[in-house]
């Protein structure tokens, strides 16, 4: 009696054993078992990314020199919009292992149309990972994103807002161009013609120097000063080549000279800026245009005549 159930139990323990054996050779090419959630780096990368110099998302690159991050168009980044993304990374969890599959990966948005993440430190990889769709909220509550990580595809969380734009890195901000309100003359100058000058008041731009019975379009007057409190970083783009259209001198009440040009690449017109010399972003925004959309900023184009009708 003892005999047989010595040999029921060897048996059971035989089965056990080879169905675990089972389980894990069919699940080994699948990698290490994945128990999530888990970080995205590990305890070494966290530390890594602390050091890191060097990012490069898609096409994008930017790189740290001393306590600046620059874009390799020699622009400054925002270093807020940098800590936000490298903040990002550091608190990103894998929370569900997906599949390896490659064949299976289109469908998450991680197939040619996926975009690489890499960074660096000290020219030794700290990371890197594919970018795929962001999804919807999941069972924990939060949006998620797709990524590649070691030859896997996972669901991460939270997703990666990470600019896709070089110019959406930049550290020029609205605020780094004039207010209206701190404006004290305009003078507004098309090529060929004599300029005419315009007084702020209380948000309103006055004419100077108005001879007598002269009439002015208060309708374009009235533009002018609208544009003048239009101005973003919008359409932001690196300068070119282009021909001068026409210019506006603006004096501020600090005795700043700020000049905004209209120029035109041959197809379409943009606004080269150039502060004055000793503003924080002089280097920077001397190297870039904003767009000209021609309903906003064709009114600096209308030169004198238009502004001022002689009797």
């Amino acid at each position: 009696m003892i005999k047989k159930s010595l040999t029921a139990l060897v048996l059971v323990v035989m089965l056990m054993l080879g169905g675990l054996i089972f389980f894990m050779q069919h699940n080994a090419s699948m990698g290490p078992l994945f128990n999530g959630p888990g970080m995205l780096l590990t305890d070494q990368q966290q530390k890594n990314l602390s050091r890191a110099d060097e990012i490069r998302y898609g096409d994008i690159l930017l790189q740290r020199k001393g306590d600046q991050w620059y874009l390799a168009n020699g622009i400054m980044a925002d270093p807020m919009v940098v800590a936000s993304l490298l903040g990002e990374l550091a608190n990103a969890q894998l929370v569900r292992r997906l599949t390896q599959n490659q064949d299976l990966w289109g469908k998450l948005g991680l197939d040619s149309e996926a975009v690489g993440l890499l960074v660096r430190a000290e020219g030794k990889d700290v990371f890197r990972l594919d970018l795929g769709d962001v999804t919807k909220e999941g069972p924990t509550g939060r949006g998620g994103q797709y990524v590649v990580v070691g030859g896997f595809a996972h669901r991460m969380e939270p997703p990666l807002l990470v600019p896709n734009q070089p110019m959406n890195w930049a550290r020029v901000k609205p605020e780094s161009l004039p207010m209206l309100a701190d404006i004290q003359v305009v003078d507004v100058h098309r090529v060929g013609e004599g300029h005419v000058s315009f007084a702020q008041n209380a948000g309103r731009l006055v004419p100077q120097n108005l001879p007598l019975q002269w009439q002015v379009n208060e309708n374009l007057v009235a533009r002018l000063a609208q544009s003048l409190s239009a101005l973003d970083f919008s359409g932001l783009r690196l300068a070119g080549e282009g021909r001068l259209v026409a210019r506006l001198d603006l004096f501020l009440n600090q005795a700043g000279h700020w000049m905004l040009e209209v120029v035109n690449d041959g197809s379409s017109h943009y606004l080269a800026i150039t502060p004055p010399s000793d503003h924080a972003m002089a280097d920077d925004l001397k190297k870039l245009w904003l767009e000209f959309p021609q309903n906003r900023f064709d009114i600096w184009m209308a030169g004198r005549a238009g502004f001022i009708q002689a009797p």
